[in-house]
């Protein structure tokens, strides 16, 4: 039993010290969305309809930025590789929001739903892997994405994108702590 709890520890040493230089990622795209919910009230402001895919454009540049500046002090074949079977979970939710815009098996105001619902799901994984605050983060966007879904649909652009992007700051904050006092405890055993 022992035995076990060592690999796990260390395994999830091992993902949060991969994982760690990814957090910016998190608050770049939190403000995307947060500048998105902003964005959905552009009707009346009378704002170009450019704005927002360029939004989503300047943020997925400095994503790629970060992700080809990601340097890792071990093995980086490794490194890459564990951060890539992180990611593809990820990535595959993603792709399957695509593919239902694309048959548009979705309108426009399930996308924010769905993207919610992907989003707690991401949260709770997280939690399971590093910290139960990740757990009650992705229950709650849940918790909000079904009361928008059920009371609410004409709101769910503005006030899951808005709640969405604030989740994604606090997310990359928590891992952020974690992070800290997982290298603290680190530098102390050693």
């Amino acid at each position: 039993m022992s035995q076990q709890h060592n690999d796990w520890s260390r395994m999830l040493r091992t993902y949060l010290r991969v994982s760690l230089p990814l957090i910016p990622l998190f608050y770049i795209w939190g403000a995307q969305w947060l500048l998105s919910a902003v964005l959905w009230l552009r009707d009346s402001w009378n704002l170009p309809v450019w704005v927002q895919p360029a939004s989503v454009a300047l943020a997925a540049v400095a994503s790629v930025i970060i992700l080809f500046s990601y340097k890792t002090d071990g093995d980086r074949g490794a490194d890459s590789k564990l951060a890539f079977q992180m990611a593809l979970p990820i990535f595959v939710l993603f792709a399957s929001l695509l593919l239902l815009l694309y048959l548009e098996v979705v309108n426009g105001y399930f996308v924010p739903l769905v993207r919610a619902l992907f989003l707690s799901f991401f949260y709770v994984l997280l939690g399971v892997l590093f910290s139960r605050s990740l757990i009650y983060l992705g229950l709650w966007l849940f918790a909000l994405t079904a009361v928008i879904g059920i009371g609410y649909l004409g709101f769910s652009p503005f006030v899951l994108e808005l709640m969405g992007g604030l989740s994604l700051i606090v997310c990359g904050w928590i891992l952020h702590s974690i992070g800290k006092k997982s290298g603290k405890s680190t530098a102390q055993t050693k």
